[in-house]
């Protein structure tokens, strides 16, 4: 309902770093309300979508932790849910409220007008390879440090809500979509599941694998990959179907080619002329009697 609320800036990174999400809360008589949206804020084509349940609960683990005070990591454990920025409506602010964003030491206050605006310095890419020491304190402390330097390591998503990339590093592969339901592969092999427990809430377990040489590596819904190499081999049956259709297999056409020598040379000696007016060919002798 409020496409601006969201200013244009915000959505400046999208091209260069990849999709992330961005946080709006707003203080409500009290009660502290928020929701989460893609770069480019709200959308009416999100209207009636179900949401991820278990992002959901780990969203609003963290929420609660930065808005009851009491946790200055709780605001960097939105990074590792993949949301880059903070945004207060000019009607939602607080005292209270703007007092406990300004305990988190990961968010970061920009200049925005009348609302707020505050970039997390601990947002992680939606999927990412972290170096091991990086990946320890994350699940150690829900805070993976200043993570600018790991833009680099961001794996690409698709349109068919998978991602992949070339990891130039060995490190954990981190998912920012909470769930179960991922499944990695690198090197032609599948990547073996960990769980990196976030301290969020009762703790939140978020996708990650190991990756022990550099590799090209794509995460994929689980029974995605399988489906690709049913779609490939229907590709590939189709294509042999139309060829058939269109060249008949070579062996048909020499044999077509061996019968028509056989019968070839009677065509010709039934068709031949008496005599040729080759230049080499042999003239017909007379005989004087």
């Amino acid at each position: 309902l409020q496409p601006e609320l969201v200013p244009a800036f915000v959505d400046a990174d999208a091209a260069r770093v990849g999709a992330y999400r961005v946080l709006l809360v707003a203080d409500r008589d009290g009660a502290v309300a928020w929701d989460v949206v893609q770069a480019g804020g709200p959308s009416m084509v999100r209207f009636g979508a179900p949401a991820n349940a278990d992002l959901s609960a780990a969203l609003d683990a963290a929420v609660a932790g930065v808005a009851g005070g009491g946790d200055p990591r709780a605001g960097a454990g939105l990074g590792a849910l993949n949301v880059r920025y903070v945004v207060v409506a000019a009607d939602g602010r607080s005292q209270e409220l703007e007092r406990a964003l300004a305990e988190q030491p990961a968010l970061e206050p920009l200049p925005s007008g009348d609302g707020r605006v505050y970039s997390v310095s601990s947002w992680l890419p939606r999927a990412a390879v972290l170096p091991t020491a990086v990946a320890a304190t994350l699940e150690t402390t829900g805070d993976p440090g200043d993570t600018r330097a790991l833009e680099r390591n961001a794996l690409t998503h698709s349109s068919d809500a998978s991602y992949g990339g070339l990891a130039r590093d060995p490190g954990v592969v981190v998912l920012g979509e909470v769930g179960t339901r991922w499944e990695a592969r690198a090197g032609g092999g599948r990547l073996q599941r960990e769980a990196l427990t976030l301290p969020l809430g009762e703790g939140v377990d978020v996708p990650a694998w190991t990756l022990d040489r550099p590799a090209r590596v794509e995460i994929a819904p689980t029974g995605v990959m399988g489906h690709r190499v049913v779609l490939a081999l229907q590709a590939l049956l189709a294509l042999a179907l139309v060829s058939l259709a269109l060249r008949p297999p070579g062996f048909t056409q020499r044999r077509e080619v061996r019968q028509r020598a056989r019968t070839l040379p009677r065509q010709l000696a039934e068709a031949a002329p008496a005599h040729t007016d080759r230049p080499d060919a042999t003239p017909p002798q007379e005989t004087n009697v």
